[in-house]
This record gives C-alpha cells, sequence and structure tokens, in this order.
C-alpha cells in the first residue's frame, strides 16, 4: 500500500500552543490503511499524551459504543480486551500489546488476536502501531493502523462488504482519535468538555461527509483513498 502523510498546522487557544495533525486513508481488496501524524506544542508532556491515548476510563467515556474496555499483563506487555456494543450486539475484541517507554520516547504496538472471541468474526487481521517522540518544545506522534475486514453477514445474507465495512470501522476509529485529540489539547481535564469541541468543529462533518462518499464510491470501486487537512485557525 501506498504510504502517504498529511501534516498541518493549526492554532489553538494562543500562540503559545500549536498542535499539527492529519490523516490519509486508502481501502481497497488488501485491506485499509490509516495513518495519522499529531503534534502538540506548548506545555503538554509526553506521560500526559500517552495516558490520554491508552487509559481505559478516557477511552470508554469518549466513546459511546465501547462498553468496557480491561487490560491485564504487566505496564509493557499486556492484553487489552475491549467490549464493543453496536446494533445490539456485544462484540468481545482481545489485542496483544507491547510499550516501550523512554523519558523522550514511547511505542505501542498491538496485534487484534482473531482466533480468541469475536475478533475474526470481523477481521482477517489487524494491527496498530503509536510512536511518541518528547522534544524540547513538543509531543509527535504518528498513528497506524492497518487491518482488513471481513463482509458483514446477517442470517446469511451480506449487508456490507468488506470494503464498505472498513468505511463504518474508520468512521469511528476517526471519531474517537479526534476525540482523543481535543482531550489533549484540553489538557486532559474533561472528556465531556472534549466531546463538546468535537461536535462543533469542523472535523466531525467532515468525517461525516467521508463517510458518505467513501461508501456510495466503494460500491463500484474497488480502491478509495481520502485525506484530510484542519484549516488553520487564526
Amino acid at each position: 500500500m501506498k504510504k502517504i502523510f498529511v501534516t498541518i498546522s493549526t492554532l489553538i487557544f494562543s500562540s503559545t500552543l500549536w498542535a499539527a495533525t492529519g490523516y490519509d486513508i486508502r481501502i481497497d481488496d488488501k485491506g485499509y490503511d490509516l495513518r495519522i501524524e499529531f503534534e502538540f506544542k506548548g506545555f503538554q508532556t509526553l506521560h500526559a499524551v500517552r495516558n490520554a491515548l491508552i487509559k481505559p476510563e478516557v477511552i470508554k467515556n469518549l466513546s459511546p459504543k465501547i462498553k468496557s474496555l480491561t487490560m491485564s499483563g504487566s505496564p509493557t506487555d499486556y492484553q487489552s480486551l475491549m467490549v464493543v456494543k453496536s446494533l445490539g450486539v456485544k462484540t468481545q475484541l482481545l489485542s496483544k500489546c507491547k510499550e516501550t517507554i523512554g523519558e523522550k520516547e514511547w511505542t505501542r504496538s498491538c496485534k487484534l488476536q482473531t482466533d480468541l472471541l469475536d475478533g475474526g468474526k470481523y477481521m482477517e487481521w489487524k494491527t496498530d502501531q503509536v510512536k511518541c517522540i518528547k522534544s524540547d518544545q513538543s509531543v509527535a506522534c504518528s498513528l497506524v493502523i492497518l487491518g482488513k475486514t471481513r463482509p458483514i453477514k446477517i442470517l446469511g445474507v451480506q449487508i456490507l462488504n468488506d470494503r464498505s465495512f472498513a468505511v463504518k470501522a474508520k468512521v469511528e476509529a476517526l471519531k474517537n482519535f479526534f476525540k482523543l485529540y481535543y482531550f489533549i489539547l484540553d489538557y486532559n481535564i474533561s472528556t465531556r468538555l472534549a466531546s463538546a469541541d468535537f461536535d462543533k468543529s469542523p472535523v466531525k462533518s467532515e468525517i461525516e461527509n467521508f463517510d458518505k462518499e467513501a461508501t456510495q464510491k466503494l460500491k463500484d470501486e474497488k480502491t478509495y483513498q481520502h485525506s484530510f487537512r484542519l484549516p488553520e485557525m487564526k
């Protein structure tokens, strides 16, 4: 898959705090490739960014479809069990994750266990990796989510092909990420405030437009690619 990175600059609150973020997604017969880069300048710490990205209670509060998220194991080598409820159906997704934690760099890699619980019902495979680096003036991160979805069937009847299901799954991933993004911008103060910031941002309507456009085009086409840049705020 072609790897494309998008980086933009956005002024938030004042000239002392900048956040650069953007994403590119590609969906085809081989699967999906979602890549996001984001940077926080000002008073954000590597510890605060890491906590926002992995803390179960934060993720659950920002994502209404996630009913529970538990982790078991050591701080750097553990299993993550996520319970998701959608269309009245509960799904249990188990991933194995590994972290490396340093003074100025943090990485986490997770792999969905498709041979356990419900992972294999919806995915052929899935991995995600995040890497954050702390410099003197910023924390810069990259997030890569790769995978191959399966078609969705109800009573043996296919209601979504694999590509259309990938769109729906990544729409949820983008919504969740950008809520986390605003949570970090708000200095990890309130998930309610972060959700409100997301709801009134241009990102929400952009993701909704991406959902409609990608779903329509992938009915007839086998490949779709999309990128988004948050407009610079003066």
